[in-house]
Order: structure tokens, then C-alpha cells, then sequence
């Protein structure tokens, strides 16, 4: 909480004027330096909004100060502070340079701005003054720690051309996996889904044929049957429960 004065300079005539806000709040959260309208009328100023007629004056009787309307929906006022302000006025000396009230952000909400770019790149840019009305509020940090990022600069690993499976099958049928597909095209005798038994120890697979996910049950004793006579008998059965297994 401070007193808040704030200077305006008329591009015509290049004279300066104070408007007097009093006390004012700052909060950490608002992105941008925002001017309150009802706060203007209370001292006595004038704000007009017209297409390419945008002007607010100190006083009825003021010269007229423009502000532009922005793409985002914003108007800015376009201010410049004096080389040398009156010592009755404020205490401070600030630069002549023109700034637009709405761009001044800290540096972590700059690289938001900007598509994340690279926050030492953002440093460079302020400190050689490459862009006019680039004010940054705050510390220049050239460490950055967002998700986006951190998530952008994640590495996958590649995925292996064979799985790693950690079975514990000791013996061949001790866990058989069974899986329900859907055939791309109906075969010549009318097949519409296979289904998949693989071998958690061997790696055998086995592949039947379907009309219809009726047949199912079917299948699945044919396939203990076939490991009957190979002698082999299937001590666990893996799926998805799938309500054709049921």
C-alpha cells in the first residue's frame, strides 16, 4: 500500500501532469499495470472511447491525452515520464523514454507471452534493448522451472522391437494369456474374430478362428484339448474378461 501519483505528458504540447490516485494497492497476481476508471472519475478526470477517438484528459478543461485500442481488447495509454521532475511533484527522476503501461511483467510471465521462449534469450533482448516497450519488473533470471518446459524437454526411451516380460512361468502351460481381436476383413468362410493363446514360458502361440464371439467357449476347450494331446495341461488362464470368456 502506497500513494500513487502519476505522470502524463500531452503529446502536443509536451507539458507533463500529476494525477493524484492516493492510496494505492499492489497485488503479486495481476499480469498488468492497470489503470481503474472509477478511481479517474473520482479525481476529476475525463475519459473518452470512440473507433480512432480515444483520449483521457487530467481535467474537462486538460489538453486531451490519446490512448490507443489494442487487438486483445486492452487501451493502453501511451505515457512518458520527464528527465527531470520537480522535486515538489516527486522525488524520484525517471527516464524520457515512451513506455506503454500494459507491457511491463516480470520475466517468468514474459516467457509465458512469448511462447515459452528461452528465458536467456528473453535477457539478451532486454539488455540490448532490441524491443521497444520491453520492461521487465523483477530479477532477469535465466533459470527456468515451468512444467512446459520441463515437459518439452523429456526424453523417451525407445521402445524395444521385442517386449521384456517378467513371467513367472517355470514350465510350459503354467500361465497362458488368451486375447479376442477383430479381423480388418471378413475371410472367405465367414471368420470375423480370432483368438490369440500365447505361452507365458514358451512363447508358443496358438490362433483360432471365429464366426462369432459365441463360438468362444468353444475355442477355448479345442485349445485345452490340442495341449491335452501334446501333453501339456494349462494351469492358469489370462484375459481381459471379456464377456465372451464368461
Amino acid at each position: 500500500m502506497g500513494h500513487l501519483v502519476v505522470a502524463l505528458q500531452d503529446p502536443a504540447s509536451g507539458s507533463f501532469y500529476y494525477v493524484d490516485f492516493g492510496v494505492a494497492h499492489g497485488i503479486n497476481s495481476c499480469p498488468l499495470n492497470l489503470l481503474s476508471l472509477p478511481l479517474l472519475f473520482k479525481a476529476g478526470a475525463v475519459a473518452h472511447f470512440e473507433l480512432g477517438n480515444c483520449y483521457f484528459q487530467v481535467q474537462p478543461d486538460a489538453p486531451r491525452i490519446p490512448f490507443q485500442y489494442s487487438d486483445d481488447g486492452m487501451f493502453q495509454i501511451m505515457a512518458a515520464l520527464p528527465t527531470e521532475v520537480d522535486s515538489e511533484a516527486s522525488p524520484t527522476t525517471a527516464s524520457s523514454e515512451r513506455f506503454c503501461f500494459a507491457t511491463s511483467a516480470t520475466m517468468k510471465l514474459w516467457h509465458r507471452r512469448l511462447g515459452h521462449l528461452s528465458t536467456k534469450e528473453l535477457v539478451r533482448i532486454h539488455k540490448s534493448g532490441l524491443v521497444d516497450g520491453f520492461k521487465v519488473s523483477g530479477p532477469l533470471s535465466k533459470s527456468c522451472r515451468c512444467d512446459t518446459c520441463r515437459q518439452s524437454r523429456l526424453r523417451r526411451v525407445s521402445t524395444p522391437r521385442e517386449r521384456e516380460y517378467l513371467s513367472t512361468a517355470t514350465f510350459v502351460c503354467h500361465t497362458v494369456s488368451a486375447d479376442t481381436k477383430d479381423l480388418p476383413y471378413i475371410s472367405f468362410r465367414g471368420h470375423r474374430y480370432v483368438i490369440v493363446f500365447v505361452d507365458h514360458f514358451s512363447r508358443f502361440r496358438s490362433v483360432y478362428f471365429l464366426t462369432s464371439k459365441d463360438q468362444s467357449t468353444s475355442v477355448l476347450k479345442t485349445f485345452l484339448a490340442d495341449m491335452a494331446r501334446a501333453g501339456h495341461r494349462v494351469i492358469h488362464l489370462q484375459t481381459d474378461r471379456g464377456k465372451e470368456f464368461f
